[in-house]
Formats: structure tokens, C-alpha cells, sequence
């Protein structure tokens, strides 16, 4: 499983984080600088609309279920999710995405709210997969939902499955800089990057030729085609857009989910201002326009690794059923 830490998205340091990342803080004039120089996807804006209607195999076994509420929490939150797309606490951690235990109270209410509610148009084959507060380098985003490729996580080693953190942040290097030889991996990356690029060959992420070492093609190593992130704040809501502001380092796209917009509040003038998008009870108000291309950091690789393990994970448990 890949190994992940809980440290603070100020102490990720500039190495880990690509040319794109958001910075440590937010302000709005600060956010509003960096967001022009954000690279966009021609993945089209997120429209209203259902999850897929026919859940992938994966919806059909034991991987999908409800959310699982912090310890003490009631029946009523334990039953309440009826979107068949949410993964498991147990799930997530089979996956490596190591939960953080919903904690019960109005933010969760709303995060319910939310979930059973109209959402996100599926682009065309894809599946989706929602994680509840997993484990990220930057903290533990409300929520993550996932629009991925699993014919193209079928075709991945099973190697994939023995990465660790390092392996998928040098996958992202290459990625951001192109072909690069050993020696000038190693020089610019330490001592233990050959080691890491061969993990990387027995994965099927990396190929080198003439002593030159460069990422396959990402269409083929990169299943994730949206990576949304959700923050829900029942107040406070800008306290919400600095984290959502925050998760743009790994997501393509990301929201504050509020009960409503505060009345006289400056919210949306905000949100527009550092593209967020923001979600009430009522449905999407606007849209994100801060959509950096996938793969937007090494966390994206990370949840990327997590989906593609969905496949094997759900043939394994449907051998045991």
C-alpha cells in the first residue's frame, strides 16, 4: 500500500508540490494572481446532473455501501447515503486511502444532504468512485469523487500495488520536466531514484531507452479523467474556501459546499475570485474556473493509484462471495 503521512499542506515542500500548487495561504488578491496563471483542462465545466445511473461492478459488491459515522454516531447517519458510489471506510482502507472517521453533527448532515442530492454529469465511460475524508499530503478533504477509466486501470501491472509514496512522486517529476537519464534523476532526486525507477518499470508507469527514462503515455498510466474535491462548511465559510482553495493542488476541480449563501456575505464575489465553485442545498450556484490539468500534483497520482486497485479489489471479494 502506498505509504502517506499526515502532514500539514504548509509543510509540503516546494519539490513535492509541481509550478501549480496553491500557496500555503489565501488571500484573495494572492489567489486571484496565481489562478490566472492556472493551466485548463479541455475537459468541459461540471454540469448539474445524476451519478450514472447503472453503477460500475464495483457498486454491485461489497466495496460500495453507506458512510460509516464516527463511533457513538446514530442509526439515522449510518442508513442515510443511498448514493451507491461511496466507498466504504473498509474499502478505502483496502484501497490506501485511510479514512478519517466521519464525525457526526451538521457538516456531516449536510455532506448526507449533498450525496443524495443531483450532482455531477459522468463523462462518457466512466466510473465513479466517492471517497469520504481520506488521507491526502494535505490534509483530509469532506470529499473526493472520482471520474475514472477502469478499462484503463484493467490493463496496469499488478505491480502498481507495491508503490510507494517516493515511486509516485518521481512518476509526477517526470511528468513535469519529460526524459531525463539516471544519473540526472539521481543528481536532482537522491540516491534512492534508481531503486524508485525500477519500481516504476515493473509498474509499467516508466520505459527507457538509450539510457533515457520518461513516463509512458499518460493516457495509459492515468485512469482519472475529473478529480472533484468537496469542503463543507456550515459556517465559517472562509475557513471552506482557503481549504478548498488548498485542494486545487490535486484536484481539477473544486467546491465549498454550504447550507446556503449567507445573506449580505461576500461569498460568492470570493469563491469567483480564486475559482471555487460553490454548492448549496439547492443545487451548484457557480461553477469552478480554477481547473488545473490532471495530473495536478503527486496527490492526484495517489488517488489515482487508489482507483485503479478498485478492479482487483472487487474481483477478490466477488471470489470469495
Amino acid at each position: 500500500m502506498l505509504a502517506l503521512d499526515g502532514q500539514n499542506r504548509n509543510n509540503i515542500s516546494a519539490e513535492e508540490c509541481c509550478a501549480s500548487a496553491p500557496g500555503p495561504t489565501y488571500s484573495p488578491m494572492a489567489a486571484s494572481a496565481m489562478t490566472a496563471q492556472r493551466p485548463r483542462p479541455g475537459l468541459g465545466d461540471h454540469q448539474p446532473g445524476t451519478f450514472s445511473a447503472t453503477p460500475s461492478r464495483v457498486a454491485r459488491r461489497t466495496l460500495i455501501a453507506a458512510v460509516t459515522p464516527a463511533r457513538g454516531a446514530s442509526v439515522r447517519h449510518r442508513a442515510a447515503v443511498q448514493n451507491p458510489n461511496l466507498l466504504t471506510s473498509e474499502a478505502c482502507r483496502r484501497l490506501g486511502a485511510n479514512p478519517r472517521a466521519a464525525r457526526r453533527g451538521p457538516e456531516l448532515d449536510l455532506i448526507i444532504s449533498f450525496l443524495n442530492g443531483p450532482l455531477f454529469a459522468v463523462p462518457p465511460r466512466c466510473n465513479v468512485a466517492v471517497f469520504q475524508e481520506p488521507r491526502l499530503p494535505s490534509g483530509f478533504p469532506d470529499l473526493v469523487v472520482v471520474f475514472w477509466r477502469e478499462d484503463v486501470a484493467r490493463r496496469w501491472e499488478s505491480a502498481r500495488a507495491q508503490l510507494q509514496r517516493n515511486d509516485v512522486q518521481l512518476a509526477h517529476y517526470l511528468y513535469q520536466t519529460g526524459p531525463m537519464t539516471g544519473p540526472a534523476l539521481e543528481s536532482s532526486r537522491g540516491k534512492k531514484t534508481l531503486r524508485s525507477l525500477e519500481r516504476l518499470h515493473a509498474a509499467g508507469i516508466v520505459e527507457t531507452k538509450d539510457r533515457v527514462w520518461m513516463l509512458k503515455p499518460l493516457s495509459e498510466v492515468f485512469a482519472i479523467k475529473q478529480l472533484i474535491a468537496v469542503e463543507a462548511k456550515v459556517s465559517e465559510w472562509r475557513a471552506g474556501l482557503e481549504q478548498a482553495w488548498l485542494n486545487t493542488w490535486f484536484a481539477s476541480d473544486s467546491y465549498l459546499l454550504v447550507p446556503r449563501v449567507p445573506r449580505g456575505s461576500t461569498l460568492l464575489e470570493e469563491a469567483q475570485e480564486i475559482g471555487i465553485g460553490v454548492w448549496t442545498e439547492e443545487g451548484q450556484v457557480i461553477a469552478p474556473t480554477c481547473r488545473p490539468k490532471l495530473p495536478a500534483s503527486y496527490a492526484s497520482w495517489l488517488v489515482n493509484e487508489w482507483v485503479g486497485r478498485i478492479p482487483t479489489l472487487a474481483s477478490k471479494d466477488g471470489e470469495r462471495s
